[in-house]
Formats: C-alpha cells, sequence, structure tokens
C-alpha cells in the first residue's frame, strides 16, 4: 500500500472535489494510475424486495432491523476514528458469527461518509487504487483471516505510508487478538499503529433484541402488505433466554422472517437452529424450483449455491469448469451451455454466482445440500478448495464452526467429510500442512489435523521428517482427546530420535530430547507418572548438557523441560524435589526476561506462578505469597497490551 500525493499525480489536479487529497494503492497495480483505474471504497445498501430469495433478507446491506443496541460502540469507534495525531491506525472487530460485525462496521463507515471521509470495503484479493480523502478514509476488510497474504502485504507496505491526513482500517475477524498478534508481529512495525484492544461484540441485550425484531417484522410485513403476527415481548423474552444464541441479531432477524412467511406458527415455540433449518429448507426448494424452471437438474443450483459458500463467489470461468468435471455428477449441463442456463435462471448478478450469506445459513445449506448424497460429499468439498487450500479451509473452519456448535447439525457434520477428503491422500494433505501448522485451529478442523499427519507420517520414509510427522500427529490426536494414540504416536517418534542421536549426537540430540518432553506429557495424560517422570529426567539431563556447551541456544530448552520435571516430580509427591527444579527455571527465565522481556516475560510469569504454588506445597507461604505477586506484576503489564491474551492468566494469578 502506498499513499500517493496530487503533486505526483498530474491528473488529480483536475477534480473537481477539493477533498481529494490522494490514492490509496493496495498490491502491485500494473500499468498506469488513471483517473479512470481509481476506484472509491464500496459501500452499497441494498432495499428488501419481496422479489429476493428469504436469504438475501439477512444480508446486513438490507438493514432489514433497526441498528439497534450497538450505538455505544458506533462511537466509540467513530471517535478512535477521528482522534487526531497519527496517519494510520488499525483496529479489530471481533465477535461470533451473526452477532453482527459488518452491520456495525458498514454504519460506522455511512456516518464517517457523511462528514466527507472517504469509507467502504476494499478487497484485498485483487490489487486496486482507491480514493483518499483529507477528512480521513475509514477502510473496511472483511474476513481477513481469509486474505493471509493480502493482510501481510498491507501491513509490511502500511510502514511506507507517509500521510499527516488519517488513514484507519478495521479488520472484521472472528478471531481473536491473541490469534492476529501473532500474525501482526511478523510484519516490521505494523504492531506499532494497531490498538491491541479490538472491539468485541457482545449479544444483543436490555429492549434491544425485542425493538431489533420488531423493526424487521413490520418492516418485511409492510412489503408484502401483510398484518404481522403479534408477538408480546413477554413471550419474546422468554424465548430470548432460552439459548444464547437467540441473542444474536441474525438468529433475531431470522425468527422476524419466520414469523411474516408462517403467521400461523408462533416463532416463540422454535428454537434458533429451527427457525434457520426452515428458512434454509425454503432456499434449498427455491433453488431447486428456479433451476427446474430453465431445465436443470433439480439439485444443480443448490449444489453451486453450495460450492459458492465454501470457495467464494463462482465466476463463469469456474461454472465452465464445474461442468468440465463429469465425474463429480453435479448435475450440471454441458460446458458450454452452463453459464447460459444459470443465468437464465436468474442467480447471476454481475456474470458471477455469489457465495450465499450470512456465514451460519450458508453452512445450514451446505450439510442440507452435500448431506443428501453423503458419499460424493469429500470430493465435492476438495474440488472446492482445491485452487486456494488455506482461504477454503478457513472458510470450513467457519461453516464447521458453524453447523456444528452453533446449529448443532451433527447428522453429516463437515468435520467428517473434510477427514474423508483428505485421509489416504497425501498430496491433498501437502497442501493443507501450512494451515494444519497453526498454534490455534477452529475446533471443527482438529479432526483434519489427524487425518493431514496420519496420512503424511505413513508416506514417509525419511527418518527426521517421520518423527517430526509423528510428533505433529501426536500432538494432533491429544487435541481431540486421543491420549492413547497421542502417545503411540511419540513413542514411534521418540524411539526415530534415539536412533539418529546415537548415530549424531551433535546433530539429533535437541530433537531428541524434545520428543522426550513431549512423551512426558503423553504419559501422565494416560496415568504413567513414574514413566512420565523417568522421560522428563533424560530431557533436563540432554538439555543440561546442551545449554552448558551453548547457553543461548539451549537455556530456553532447559528452563522449559525443567518446568515439566518439575509438574511431575509434583504430580509424583516429591515437593522438595519440585520445588528445586522450578527455582532453576525461574533464574534462568529471569535472566532471559531480563534480556528481552517481550520474548520471555510471559515464560517468566508462568514460572513463577509455578514456583508460587510448590512454595504453597512445602508450607512456605510468604515466599509464595512474594512469587504470587511478582507473577501478577508481570500479568498486568502483558494484559495491559494485550487484555484478550493474558487477562485470563490474569485472572487465574489473581485467585492463586
Amino acid at each position: 500500500m502506498r499513499f500517493l500525493s496530487p503533486d505526483k499525480l498530474e491528473w488529480l489536479k483536475k477534480l473537481k472535489a477539493r477533498d481529494i487529497s490522494g490514492v490509496v494503492v493496495f498490491g502491485d497495480v500494473h500499468g498506469n494510475i488513471t483517473q479512470e483505474t481509481v476506484e472509491s471504497l464500496t459501500l452499497r445498501w441494498d432495499t428488501v424486495r419481496t422479489s429476493q430469495h428469504e436469504l438475501a433478507w439477512l444480508n446486513w446491506r438490507t438493514r432489514l432491523s433497526d441498528f439497534v443496541g450497538r450505538n455505544d460502540v458506533k462511537t466509540e469507534v467513530i471517535d478512535w476514528a477521528k482522534q487526531e495525531g497519527a496517519g494510520v491506525l488499525a483496529r479489530f472487530v471481533t465477535g461470533e458469527g451473526g452477532v453482527g460485525k459488518t452491520r456495525l462496521a458498514a454504519e460506522i463507515a455511512d456516518e464517517l461518509r457523511k462528514e466527507g471521509w472517504a469509507a467502504g470495503f476494499v478487497n484485498l484479493r485483487s490489487p486496486g487504487a482507491y480514493f483518499a480523502n483529507k477528512s480521513g478514509t475509514l477502510i473496511l476488510i472483511d474476513y481477513p483471516e481469509e486474505l493471509r497474504e493480502g493482510v501481510r502485504a498491507l501491513l509490511e507496505n502500511l510502514s511506507r505510508v507517509e500521510t499527516k491526513h488519517r488513514i484507519r482500517l478495521l479488520f472484521l475477524s472472528r478471531r481473536g487478538w491473541d490469534i492476529w498478534e501473532q500474525e501482526i508481529a511478523r510484519a516490521d512495525g505494523a504492531i506499532t499503529y494497531f490498538d491491541r484492544e479490538p472491539v468485541e461484540l457482545q449479544l444483543l441485550a436490555g429492549d434491544a433484541p425485542y425493538k431489533a425484531f420488531q423493526s424487521a417484522q413490520q418492516r418485511l410485513a409492510d412489503k408484502k402488505k401483510i398484518k404481522p403476527n403479534v408477538i408480546t415481548e413477554d413471550s419474546f423474552d422468554e424465548w430470548l433466554g432460552t439459548a444464547d444464541i437467540h441473542q444474536r441479531p441474525l438468529f433475531i432477524a431470522a425468527a422476524a422472517i419466520h414469523s411474516v412467511l408462517h403467521p400461523d406458527v408462533s416463532v416463540v415455540t422454535l428454537s434458533g437452529p429451527e427457525v434457520i433449518d426452515a428458512l434454509v429448507g425454503r432456499e434449498h426448494a427455491r433453488l431447486a424450483d428456479e433451476g427446474v424452471a430453465v431445465g436443470l437438474n433439480s439439485e444443480a443450483l443448490p449444489r453451486l449455491a453450495s460450492f459458492a459458500a465454501i470457495r467464494g463467489d463462482l465466476s463463469g470461468a469456474d461454472l465452465t469448469n464445474l461442468a468440465q468435471m463429469t465425474e463429480l455428477d453435479l448435475g450440471l449441463p454441458p460446458p458450454n451451455e452452463v453459464v447460459d442456463a444459470v443465468r437464465n435462471s436468474g442467480r447471476l448478478e454481475n456474470d458471477v454466482f455469489p457465495a450465499p450469506t450470512p456465514d451460519i445459513l450458508a453452512a445450514a445449506l451446505v450439510v442440507t445440500v452435500f448431506g443428501r448424497v453423503p458419499a460424493r460429499a469429500p470430493d465435492w468439498l476438495w474440488t472446492a478448495i482445491s485452487d486456494d487450500v488455506a482461504g477454503g479451509l478457513e472458510r470450513l473452519g467457519r461453516l464447521t464452526h458453524d453447523t456444528e456448535i452453533v446449529l448443532g447439525l451433527h447428522a453429516h457434520r463437515l468435520s467428517n467429510w473434510l477427514v474423508s477428503a483428505f485421509e489416504g491422500h497425501p498430496a491433498r494433505c501437502l497442501h493443507a500442512v501450512p494451515f494444519v501448522s497453526e498454534a490455534i485451529l477452529p475446533v471443527g478442523l482438529m479432526p483434519l489435523d489427524v487425518a493431514v499427519w496420519k496420512t503424511l507420517a505413513d508416506v514417509v520414509d525419511d527418518d527426521v521428517q517421520k518423527s517430526a510427522r509423528l510428533t505433529n500427529l501426536s500432538v494432533a490426536r491429544a487435541s481431540v482427546g486421543d491420549n492413547a494414540g497421542a502417545l503411540e504416536a511419540i513413542r514411534e517418534a521418540v524411539e526415530i530420535c534415539r536412533r539418529l542421536a546415537a548415530a549424531s549426537p551433535a546433530r539429533y540430540e535437541p530433537d531428541l530430547a524434545g520428543s522426550l518432553n513431549n512423551l512426558s506429557n503423553g504419559l501422565s495424560a494416560v496415568g504413567d507418572a513414574p514413566a512420565a517422570l523417568e522421560a522428563s529426567r533424560e530431557a533436563v539431563e540432554i538439555f543440561r548438557r546442551l545449554a552448558a556447551a551453548s547457553p543461548a541456544r539451549y537455556e530456553p530448552e532447559l528452563a522449559s523441560s525443567l518446568n515439566n520435571l518439575s509438574i511431575r516430580l509434583s504430580e509424583g509427591g516429591d515437593a522438595p524435589a519440585a520445588l528445586e527444579a522450578i527455582r532453576e527455571a525461574v533464574e534462568i527465565r529471569r535472566r532471559l526476561a531480563e534480556a528481552s522481556p517481550t520474548r520471555y516475560g510471559q515464560d517468566l510469569a508462568s514460572s513463577l506462578n509455578s514456583l508460587s504454588n510448590r512454595l504453597v506445597a512445602v508450607g512456605d507461604a510468604p515466599a509464595a505469597l512474594e512469587a504470587i505477586r511478582e507473577t501478577l506484576e508481570l500479568y498486568r503489564r502483558l494484559a495491559a497490551a494485550s487484555p484478550a491474551r493474558y487477562e485470563p492468566n490474569l485472572a487465574v494469578s489473581l485467585n492463586n
């Protein structure tokens, strides 16, 4: 991204709008930048039309319900955006699906536009040049987790922006700051212009839910020229209290739509998932009818909508490619006819088949459609993401969460189909490695993590790679609760590392020690405390020898293994030895933290917390209090900089 001032763009001088100050450029824009090639940030509102399919009414653009319960947050973000004295500032808006992140951002952009700002959404998938205004520029990035390369390039280039005018970025994400902080830290200098405290949207509360329901119900009833079914506030509040998800704006709007479409059924007798399921059923039937009306297979349009939900908007080329894959049995017409047939159905918008929204309904639609032919679902899933595996898995992470956690649709679980799509396919698994190697995966993708590493561990002959893959498999199995399987994998990894270290100690002893630490954890998880202690002692012994020869390189690992040993000794009832081990770990980590507080401060706090517990175990209450007070001091500093990540640790320390 770079900021081009008017004196560098001659044609800007000819523009009549006096508030234009330059152009914001994203990515590598090839060719000359001219007035014709510069765009405005997009902010498109829509109106509710009875001719639309029902899911379209739930899109934020329709403003189906009044904007209620979020005005304080809106004011807070606008005040943040309008602050003086900083050229570029960035912030995250986080929250679960259906909680209203995009609607909030759009309302903020709309308000700032009235004050002369350039404000709206930008697509980081493709490079572009956009107008920036002197009053200010607000750039909205939706689903940044799907656009990691674009976000990374944006963050790396922001440091080159030189302007006194305000440029503000809002990233709308389900992922919290604790995840994004690591990504942002990789871009040099980016952390300096981010507000470390994201705007975390909560559920609607007070009288806001009923106001939102009434406004959506009345607006839609007016469009359909009918009298809405009266739902009293008491009965609505009772429905609201039956499940937390009912307090998300999406479910409130869905309930309003259902009450208008089915006036004979009291919506307060249905659960949120039942309301969504009913709307998805109507959408599926409508897609089928529209397809049949133009000579398509009844499942053709529902399947295309499901592909779009996973892949993103489908272009004409995408439709043609899918039609060519006759082995998928999608029920599409020949490649040379498919685009015209879909166009005749009325489903194309600007020559693309749009992805269904919102996410929660799109997720339910995928489960409904793919669940009709579950044997085909794994290959359909792979085909949908094969061109962009990382982005596709990111979307599927959201969809699996929405179907399995939010809606509870377990009959045809997306996560199981996804496992089948990768299991036994090494080439596919290699494409997934960068994604599943993330520290934290969505719950719905944890079984995929196991399938990827199991498949890859089974096909590799190189001992070094096999050991690494078995270690990853062990961690993946532990994350899904398979402690026995995790132990089996790490035992094999340790066996390989032991052979390698025997042949080349200098090269492979660090790997052996690391594997022994993991083995200790695995043995502890299945209740074999003596063997866990033995493995931990051996790991410490190796790291102590390595740290003596190379302190800078191996002291952090030695401290970690001592921390682990202290836990094992404590589990075995040897309180004095456990205290001795954790004291040594604290001593090392204190030295490291003094040299590099940012990198090792958290480790020191963790060890001090353990030290306090060990001191309590031996009856030294004053020293335990002193250790926990130091822990608190460290976590207070860490939590001040990153509340989402460190406040839980702070809370535990306060409890101790």
